[in-house]
Formats: C-alpha cells, structure tokens, sequence
C-alpha cells in the first residue's frame, strides 16, 4: 500500500498548501491590480463584494457564540476558577450596562427608526427595482 503523496499537485492543491496570510495578501493585490486595471469599469464588483462582506460580518457573532459555548462546555473549570471567573463577568456586565447609560446618545425611538432605515436601503441595494 503506497501512502499519500505528501506534496500537493495542480493549481488548487498548491493554493490551498499556501498559508492564510499569503492567499489573503495575494487576493489584495489582485483586487488591487484590477481596480487599477479596469478603473471606474471596476465599480461592477461594488455589489457582490458588499453583499459578501455583509453575509460574512452576519456570519460571524454566531460562530463565535458557538465557539464560545464550545469551549465553556467542554472546559473543565475548578471551584476556584469558576469564581474568577463569575466574578469577571459580573465586572463586565456592570462596566457594559453603566457605559450603555451613560453614553446613549439617542432614545429608542430615534434608533429603531435609524435601523428601520438601515434595512430598508440594505434591501434597496440588493434587490433589483
């Protein structure tokens, strides 16, 4: 029985053995090197890439409370370290909620009007008229 090949072959198999860091860099500098390239033609990729950005930021605070929860889970806490702990979070509740008090800039109705608003012209740009 031959083991795998431990060196990957074709273009996607090369892509994929490069870093994180590097495929990112290399996308930006595409990116780059189009709008450079295409100028105001490039204003075609605006929509897509806004709606990708988007999906992956409404992507991302459940994935972390998963992975957070995940971790609390499965993590074996003593009474001690629990109570550290306990007492962090308390700290954290309190410094949020006076911070939430002191600095609300608008009353409620104000903001739900602005998210209201908010939604309304997201859903503008990504429908068609």
């Amino acid at each position: 029985m031959s083991s795998p090949n431990p060196h990957p072959t074709g273009w996607l198999g090369r892509w994929n053995a490069l870093p994180l860091y590097v495929r990112i860099l290399i996308a930006l500098l595409l990116g780059l090197l189009t709008g450079l390239v295409l100028g105001p033609r490039a204003l075609v990729f605006e929509m897509p890439s806004k709606v990708i950005l988007q999906l992956l930021g409404a992507l991302a605070p459940p994935l972390i409370l998963v992975a957070v929860t995940h971790v609390l889970m499965t993590t074996e806490v003593s009474g001690k370290m629990a109570g550290r702990l306990a007492g962090l979070g308390f700290w954290a509740l309190l410094i949020g909620a006076a911070i939430g008090v002191l600095y609300s800039p608008r009353s409620g109705r104000e903001l739900r009007a602005e998210i209201r608003n908010t939604i309304i012209d997201l859903l503008n740009k990504i429908l068609p008229a």
